[in-house]
């Protein structure tokens, strides 16, 4: 029986999403559970080199402060590296925020969706598409709201580098449509804005209740 290749799989929550698809056909690890749960530096890093021995490709989501570390030790151990680029990264590169000369340690680089791939393009990134979509959401398509709503993930602590400052301007543009914020519970900070609702964070199945209320996203 030919031996399956083993996948370890890092990076954000997104890739909860991924791992189902991966474990069809794969075996998976998840190095980033064990790289969360160990709060020391050097403990987590002989950790994480341990585990690579069991796998034969690293994939990443999101390519943030500590994956270019994890992405040279893997490369350093003859493993290959696919990175999986989302909107963060795309924004963290046009302001200057990559070291595009660690490109070098990534074998294979995938992204969200066509515009993004694009902008990557910009950077010197040649991207093949892999959309991250949830497997258990609701698909059918929905009639269009009489009044539109619109979606805005902007977690709590990180509004500024979420474009706080630019849609608080769209806010107040339109102040006919109710704006909903997900994955930030601040009332305090969205207060002076009639229109604007905090929902805090929220589980799947109330995601796809608000997926079905909004038509912007």
């Amino acid at each position: 029986m030919e031996k399956k290749l083993t996948i370890g799989i890092m990076g954000t929550n997104q890739i909860n999403h991924i791992i189902p698809l991966l474990e069809k056909e794969y075996e998976v690890i998840d190095l980033q559970k064990n790289w969360d749960d160990n709060k020391s530096k050097i403990s987590r890093t002989l950790t994480y080199i341990r585990q690579l021995k069991r796998v034969d490709v690293v994939y990443n989501i999101y390519t943030g402060p500590t994956f270019w570390k994890k992405a040279r030790i893997a490369r350093l151990f003859g493993k290959k590296v696919i990175s999986h680029w989302i909107g963060s990264d795309a924004r963290e590169a046009d302001e200057g925020k990559t070291d595009f000369k660690k490109l070098k340690y990534v074998h294979k680089y995938v992204s969200c969706f066509q515009p993004l791939s694009d902008q990557l393009k910009k950077h010197g990134v040649e991207t093949t598409i892999l959309p991250i979509i949830p497997l258990n959401l609701n698909f059918n398509i929905c009639d269009m709201p009489t009044n539109h709503q619109v979606l805005i993930y902007m977690p709590k602590g990180s509004e500024e580098f979420y474009g706080f400052n630019e849609i608080s301007r769209v806010f107040e543009r339109f102040p006919e449509l109710n704006f909903n914020i997900v994955a930030n519970d601040d009332l305090n900070k969205f207060s002076k804005y009639s229109n604007v609702k905090v929902l805090g964070y929220l589980s799947l199945k109330e995601m796809e209740q608000l997926y079905n209320d909004i038509s912007l996203i």
